[in-house]
């Protein structure tokens, strides 16, 4: 008996699992890659993984320029973090100086200052 693991692109996991039915001993263990990027064949850190790092290359990728407290919250879960810790998250942003905050309660939203 063997245990496996390995690293799978996201466009060719459903073929994979799907080839796995019938062979393999109870579910897979599938766990998404927060900072995962494929270099010559290899799986390395897309960046250096830290928060100010990671959320630059969020809102580069969902294109944001202002940011609430959902999006915080969804940017903490594909990070890898609790949804709950995005008021840690932002504190380190504003160490960062990625955001200004703008409004309250409610109506609060940060603007992305770009770097």
């Amino acid at each position: 008996m063997f245990r496996i693991e390995c690293f799978v692109d996201d466009n060719k996991l459903p073929k994979l699992l799907h080839n796995m039915t019938g062979l393999i001993l109870g579910p897979p263990n599938v766990q998404p890659v927060a900072n995962g990027a494929v270099k010559k064949g290899k799986a390395v850190a897309a960046n250096s993984g830290e928060v100010c790092d990671l959320f630059r290359a969020y809102v580069k990728k969902h294109k944001l320029t202002k940011i609430k407290a959902p999006q915080l919250r969804e940017f903490c879960t594909t990070s890898g973090w609790a949804a709950n810790s995005y008021s840690y998250v932002v504190k380190k942003l504003f160490e960062c100086k990625l955001v200004r905050k703008h409004g309250a309660g409610a109506a609060m939203y940060y603007t992305v200052v770009a770097k």
